[in-house]
């Protein structure tokens, strides 16, 4: 994982493998047309996750460049088309967690920045936990904020989510396909105007 890359590999629909249970009874063309659907669905999940560590990378590097009362009176200033709270959790995510985490962009696509800051307190072993309960979320199970803190918080261990099939995963897949597409559409949007909004800024002060 790179924190620099922005727009994820296309993935080639030749590497999707579709199990004999998920193409029984479906000829070539209908197959050819799913392992391409999934090939896209992989590619918009990883890209809207890919959107979230870039920008949280870039406001990490602004943090560190300037000082504590000229970083608060930036995150005040109404510059960024997030909130403040959703910029410093990116940035806490990104410090102790993101900058050297080996976690699938698809992955913190599903996630909050608030939950990306409060994962980023918990030891690996609880991290992966979660990983496994957002992989294995089957249709109509929404992946909460409480539902992830549920697993170290809870007196006994969380239930994992029940194992899906290839189907219903790929059915609840394309439910998200078109939102995490409008999200990375949005992610990508802001991030150029802050770009702009910076540049202007520096021009000023010199």
């Amino acid at each position: 994982m790179t924190n620099s890359a922005i727009s994820p590999e296309v993935l080639d629909a030749q590497i999707v493998n579709l199990n004999a249970a998920t193409t029984k009874g479906m000829n070539d063309w209908e197959i050819e047309s799913m392992e391409t659907s999934v090939a896209d669905i992989n590619e918009h999940l990883a890209a809207a996750g890919s959107s979230l560590r870039y920008v949280a990378s870039e406001l990490a590097q602004i943090k560190q460049n300037v000082k504590t009362g000229n970083w608060k009176a930036f995150l005040e200033s109404g510059v960024l088309s997030c909130s403040p709270k959703y910029a410093t959790d990116l940035v806490a995510a990104h410090d102790k967690w993101l900058c050297n985490a080996d976690v699938e962009d698809a992955v913190i696509a599903q996630l909050t920045p608030r939950s990306l800051a409060a994962l980023a307190n918990q030891t690996e072993a609880v991290r992966q936990k979660v990983y496994k309960m957002i992989s294995s979320a089957g249709k109509g199970e929404n992946i909460t904020e409480a539902k992830i803190r549920s697993v170290w918080k809870k007196k006994g261990a969380a239930k994992s989510a029940v194992d899906r099939s290839p189907d219903e995963k790929l059915k609840r897949a394309n439910t998200l396909n078109k939102q995490l597409a409008e999200m990375n559409r949005k992610l990508k949007a802001e991030n150029a105007d802050l770009r702009r909004q910076l540049s202007k800024k520096l021009l000023e002060v010199q």
